[in-house]
């Protein structure tokens, strides 16, 4: 976390996160108001299997260990969407589950079917 001048009002912060934002539009809000201070996104297949490639990581990185300390990730299902093998993403997403600090997921309703999202959800979760 960045060091901001000011204290952080927690119960603003509450406020905004519960009544302001949703999964969706949280993230440059967190990043103005101090509470991250870098953005890794994965939007392709390619990108999640090169995540434990990714040079310059704050904490550095040891061969194919993942070591940022504090991170949020935040899973997007329709990102699985047409996907007939989910299993290999899963895999790495399961293991960045284990050194995740918070982890939010979108079932993305304006994308995909939600009875989808939900098995996926459970099937990542087994």
């Amino acid at each position: 976390m960045k060091e901001n001048k000011n204290k952080l009002n927690w119960n603003n912060i509450w406020k905004f996160v519960n009544e302001k934002t949703n999964v969706g539009n949280f993230i440059y809000p967190a990043i103005k108001s101090w509470l991250i201070n870098e953005i890794i996104q994965v939007r392709t297949e390619v990108k999640l299997n090169e995540i434990w490639l990714i040079p310059n990581l704050p904490a550095g990185r040891q061969g194919s260990k993942f070591l940022i300390p504090n991170f949020i990730l935040d899973i997007d299902m329709d990102f699985r969407v047409g996907k007939n093998d989910v299993e290999k993403d899963f895999e790495i997403v399961r293991k960045l589950i284990k050194k995740a600090k918070i982890i939010t997921i979108a079932t993305s309703p304006y994308f995909m079917d939600q009875n989808l999202a939900i098995n996926l959800i459970k099937k990542l979760f087994r």
